[in-house]
């Protein structure tokens, strides 16, 4: 696109007023001083304007940083054409919701034929997916009367994730399109295999390169990615309501902690979830997708089950369930979707949590076990209970459940990245 730049504008305006000024009053002097600037704006706008034969790269250093990383973005702009470039501005456009912590997504310079500039800046990533737009490239005349934009599109991608992003789930899925990779063929972008062609099965699927060589029609299979139906399980029974130390949060608290954070994460990964409190006060909200359940999981867990007694799908275990208290926390095991994992999470203070988890394994749920570390060593009772509870995780792991063994001095997504260091889908 070209167009005049607005550098003579102004004196233009200011060369027609002395010239009006000079023929009204009759001043020579005046009239002959407009005449200089205006001849300087029409060399200007008689000048050629360039030409944009440019070629511009961009290279980002990490295309899936972890959220909190700096992201190095270089921008290299080649003259390819046979003329000077004088006046040529590049701008960038980074994506809207990351901000440019250092340099600028834009530069001024003057490139020779064949020659290239490069310049940086960097990015801090904030988890989720972002996309960068193209690049404006600006060249005007040695005047800078007149200018060309160029809109040069460069398709670029950043997925930023959280290491509780790697919280693992297994091949337990539901018929809903998410992120957990399966065994079984169909849509999707990643190939699986070859079949034999059906008549129902669509065109776009159909192999034609081996058509064209065999005349055998082939139907190409992708791996299918699904969403799991999970059920995050807090372990808030008062027996567990204990700190490492005076002024600490109890291990109840750093379940509520841990399980919105789990919560927030599996939601935005496009799974079904749903939300079981175990305890006195405890409820059960059945598992489903998008904003309105993140909310209901959050006031669950920060205003307790009567915060949703107006909703359909949540239950409150202490209201239509009878039995002793006992029986009212474990009731939520028999209301969990047969086809949904388990991430529980509790500080394995007691054996009963260490059967919970094999009760569940037994219905054939796959369990994930979030457990926050709230023993300590001061003193030689702490010290006891610090190694009953190893050998606690150790059991359950033996049952089959993964483990996030979560220090209280460190941040969960810390203790996520660690433990998956040993995991294996």
């Amino acid at each position: 696109m070209e167009r005049r730049s607005r550098r003579w504008q102004g004196v233009v305006a200011m060369a027609l007023v002395a010239v009006a000024i000079g023929v009204l009053f009759g001043n020579t002097v005046v009239f002959l001083a407009a005449i200089v600037p205006l001849v300087f704006a029409a060399y200007g706008y008689a000048l050629r304007p360039p030409s944009l034969e440019v070629g511009v790269e961009r290279t980002v250093s990490d295309a899936s940083p972890a959220s909190g990383d700096r992201v190095e973005v270089t921008i290299a702009v080649t003259n390819e054409s046979d003329e000077n470039l004088p006046d040529l501005r590049v701008f960038d456009d980074p994506p809207a919701a990351l901000r440019v912590v250092e340099g600028a997504p834009a530069i001024a310079t003057s490139l020779a034929p064949g020659e290239t500039e490069t310049f940086d800046y960097s990015l801090r990533a904030d988890r989720g997916d972002h996309s960068f737009g193209a690049a404006i490239v600006v060249g005007r005349n040695l005047s800078g009367g007149i200018e060309r934009r160029l809109a040069v599109d460069i398709p670029d991608d950043l997925t930023v994730v959280t290491d509780l992003d790697r919280l693992p789930l297994a091949d337990q899925t539901v018929q809903y399109t998410g992120r957990v990779p399966t065994n079984e063929g169909g849509e999707g972008v990643e190939f699986h295999s070859i079949r034999e062609y059906r008549s129902n099965d669509p065109m776009n699927r159909v192999d034609w390169n081996r058509y064209a060589r065999t005349r055998n029609l082939r139907t190409v299979e992708f791996r299918e990615h699904r969403a799991a139906s999970v059920v995050v399980v807090v372990d808030a029974r008062e027996t567990v309501a204990v700190a490492s130390c005076e002024g600490a949060p109890d291990a109840v608290s750093l379940d509520r902690v841990a399980a919105e954070h789990v919560v927030e994460t599996l939601l935005h990964r496009n799974h079904l979830v749903g939300l079981a409190v175990l305890g006195s006060d405890g409820g059960y909200l059945e598992p489903d997708a998008g904003i309105e359940q993140e909310h209901l999981a959050r006031r669950l867990l920060d205003d307790g089950p009567q915060s949703l007694s107006d909703v359909s799908r949540f239950t409150a275990t202490n209201r239509r369930l009878g039995g002793s208290i006992e029986n009212r926390r474990r009731s939520p095991i028999h209301r969990l979707p047969a086809e949904s994992q388990v991430v529980f999470v509790s500080p394995l203070l007691d054996d009963w949590a260490v059967s919970y988890v094999r009760r569940l394994i037994a219905r054939g749920h796959a369990v994930t076990t979030v457990s926050p570390d709230v023993t300590t060593r001061a003193s030689l009772g702490g010290t006891i209970e610090g190694i009953d509870r190893t050998a606690r995780l150790s059991d359950v792991r033996k049952a089959g459940s993964t483990i996030v063994d979560w220090s209280v001095e460190e941040p969960l997504p810390v203790a996520v990245a660690r433990a998956t260091e040993g995991w294996s889908r």
